[in-house]
């Protein structure tokens, strides 16, 4: 083999590279549901984007993390933290450009969730667990 390391690819990774190539996650926290619910709103109506969902995190706070191109998730998150800031509730942005695709281990994001979903069938993960370290602000967190 001179010296080369025989690795197995996955067909898939691909295919997930390209997916996450020109893609972001934005997230905004607030201190409330309601402020959180109407920050998103803005944020969905500001881009083209597309909600992955709320997180809440305790104490009122809550986040919202929305998925789409680069430029639009700037957009969205900029625009959802003016929203937040309207209201007083506004906690903390975060834009990740170029996510891991692996990073859906711990977001829904990617292409794993959706085929453990439609499939249907036993999850090897659902034996396994997680460890969870508290921060304040979900996008710190992450």
């Amino acid at each position: 083999m001179d010296g080369q390391i025989d690795r197995k690819i996955d067909p898939d990774s691909s295919q997930r590279q390209e997916y996450f190539k020109d893609t972001a996650l934005g997230l905004v926290s607030t201190k409330s549901f309601p402020a959180i619910v109407g920050t998103a709103d803005m944020m969905l109506k500001s881009a083209g984007v597309i909600l992955v969902g709320y997180e809440k995190i305790g104490s009122g706070h809550c986040t919202a993390i929305v998925r789409g191109r680069i430029s639009d998730v700037r957009l969205a998150v900029e625009a959802g933290a003016q929203t937040a800031e309207q209201f007083g509730q506004f906690v903390s942005k975060l834009v990740i450009a170029r996510p891991l695709a692996n990073l859906e281990v711990v977001l829904p994001i990617g292409f794993r969730l959706t085929e453990l979903s439609e499939s249907g069938n036993y999850s090897r993960l659902s034996n396994q667990a997680i460890g969870l370290l508290e921060t304040r602000g979900f996008p710190a967190m992450v």
